[in-house]
């Protein structure tokens, strides 16, 4: 989860590095400038489909329905993950 305090610090849930909310623009808007990670979370249900997205699962991940997900580098066998829709997210 990120912390935010009166200072507009962020605290990274990855690497629990902290940094100034002013770091948060330009392309790497929701990206930790130290571990490069997604840091702002959303809820699944509102991510557009084709939506790109880190969870506390691991893995990079794109929203395939309002329902389901599935890995970058997913396996021909593996199956779409279900999530729900108030389930947090962290989109890139």
């Amino acid at each position: 989860m990120v912390n935010r305090n009166m200072s507009s610090q962020i605290t990274c849930c990855w690497c629990e590095k902290t940094f100034p909310t002013a770091q948060l623009q330009g392309p790497s808007k929701n990206r930790c400038p130290h571990c490069k990670d997604p840091v702002l979370t959303a809820s699944f249900a509102s991510l557009s489909i084709g939506q790109d997205f880190a969870c506390k699962m691991g893995g990079s991940w794109v929203k395939i329905s309002a329902e389901k997900a599935e890995l970058h580098d997913a396996e021909e066998e593996d199956q779409p993950c279900a999530f729900k829709s108030d389930e947090l997210v962290y989109p890139f």
